[in-house]
């Protein structure tokens, strides 16, 4: 059953009941911590929908709903809310979690930032989160009022986002695409939703800020954030290190059936490091300045290459050699190999 049916009255009243019963009022948690939520959604008209008793009492928050009390749904004696609707009431970040199979929806409690300020005039409700799965940044676009909305689009562009790391821009979805420049209008009914995506790179593991902008509403600048957090990941490609010849070959092959991108904030996409049981070290990068250049490798289905590494006269020993693909990590090698040196 849609609230919506039971009129505006109705449904102040029934959230005013639902919100005093569902919240107690519990102690504030520190500044600037995060409290999360691992949660298996229930699709309904094309929505991913969540309890609204048990999530906003776990992030330990009343929501200001007053614009998203049209949406709940009373399924098997509970009250349902569409994410993004949670997401706009609470001023939440969403985002799916690969490894539990899960929805994890979190909120800032404390000193949250600097919000995102939206064109006052702009009446669309945004939030954005990084699908995991599909390795998608995603940008939800939703109506909230009982009107429909005009979405208007100066060129074929229909969103972007932006990946910066300490300030620094490491990605940006639209750098290097060309836009026809054709005027035109959507309508976005009550209640409805769009959904855009854009395939991120691969990015080094680390902390990045995400802006998400939409180029069909009234606001020009970011209308959504998020913080995005990649842990380090098992890349899909294959990576070899052999040695001989007084040279190591340094493989990388893409076994896969798509376009593998990977993100290098410099000139240098990889390093060797050589270490001995004799205590000599030797490190290809060293000695060398590369400049900053922020670029996307692009590496086809079945694609190869191969990097070959000629080493200083070494003294005999036991040699230990890992390789780097720097988009990957600087610190954790992804192919070693032994040998000996007589």
């Amino acid at each position: 059953m849609r609230l919506k049916s039971l009129g505006r009255a109705l449904a102040l009243l029934l959230a005013v009941l639902i919100l005093a019963t569902a919240v107690p009022a519990l102690a504030a948690p520190a500044d600037n911590v995060p409290t999360r939520i691992w949660i298996n959604p229930r699709e309904v008209d094309k929505q991913e929908l969540v309890p609204l008793d048990m999530v906003t009492t776990a992030l330990k928050a009343n929501p200001d709903l007053e614009a998203e009390l049209n949406y709940l749904y009373y399924i098997d004696g509970e009250w349902y809310i569409p994410v993004w609707a949670l997401a706009a009431g609470l001023d939440a970040q969403v985002s799916w979690d690969a490894a539990r199979h899960q929805l994890v929806i979190w909120r800032q409690v404390g000193n949250t930032g600097n919000p995102v300020k939206k064109d006052p005039r702009d009446v669309l409700q945004y939030y954005t989160y990084y699908d995991r799965q599909a390795r998608d940044q995603v940008l939800v676009v939703s109506n909230p009022t009982n009107r429909p909305v005009t979405l208007q689009f100066a060129s074929a562009q229909t969103h972007d986002f932006v990946v910066t790391r300490n300030g620094r821009t490491v990605w940006q979805a639209s750098a290097g695409k060309d836009f026809a420049q054709v005027w035109r209008q959507e309508i976005l009914e009550p209640g409805a939703s769009r959904v855009y995506r854009s395939r991120l790179p691969r990015l080094a593991a680390g902390t990045y800020q995400v802006k998400a902008y939409f180029k069909g509403g009234k606001t020009t600048g970011p209308v959504a954030s998020t913080t995005l957090k990649i842990d380090r990941w098992q890349s899909p490609l294959y990576y070899g290190l052999s040695y001989g010849d007084g040279r190591l070959r340094f493989s990388i092959e893409n076994p896969t059936g798509e376009t593998v991108r990977q993100v290098y904030s410099t000139a240098a996409t990889f390093d060797i490091e050589v270490q001995g049981d004799n205590a000599y070290t030797w490190r290809y990068s060293d000695g060398k300045t590369y400049r900053p250049w922020l670029h996307v490798n692009e590496m086809g289905p079945g694609a190869a290459s191969y990097k070959f590494i000629y080493l200083p006269d070494l003294p005999a020993g036991r040699y230990v050699a890992n390789a780097y693909d720097l988009a990957v990590s600087s610190t954790q090698p992804v192919a070693s190999t032994v040998f000996y040196v007589y």
